[in-house]
């Protein structure tokens, strides 16, 4: 509301992923964060930059938490629709997300699933750590 309030025009996509939606709707991001809902950011600013009241070339995306780790998919594969990207406490590093989140995401179909769960710990892919 406050970008709103100030006149900016704020596009938040019902992407996949998010609750309300049914479950198979919610669970198309189940172990493909950088997927499908982030085709659907983009489908949206594609449409919304063709609006006559909206200036394409002033477009940007702001995002916390899972929406920072949105906004740093974006800004590898945004081809230019946005002129600002911000993050705010993105996931970054999955492992330090998978032992520090509250949320149930232990299923194997998680992107969170720890890598130690489905590899061996001495295997060529998880070197010894110091």
């Amino acid at each position: 509301m406050l970008m709103a309030s100030n006149g900016y025009i704020v596009i938040a996509p019902n992407r996949r992923g998010l609750p309300g939606f049914g479950t198979e709707w919610n669970e198309q991001i189940s172990g493909d964060y950088p997927g499908q809902n982030m085709q659907d950011y983009l489908s949206a600013v594609d449409f919304m930059k063709e609006k006559p009241y909206v200036d394409a070339a002033h477009i940007g995306a702001v995002g916390a938490s899972y929406g920072g780790f949105s906004v740093y998919m974006l800004a590898g594969i945004h081809q230019g629709r946005f002129a600002a990207l911000i993050a705010h406490a993105g996931i970054f590093n999955m492992e330090a997300q998978y032992l520090e989140t509250e949320e149930n995401t232990t299923t194997a179909s998680s992107p969170r699933r720890a890598k130690w769960h489905s590899t061996p710990p001495n295997s060529a892919a998880y070197p010894p750590r110091c």
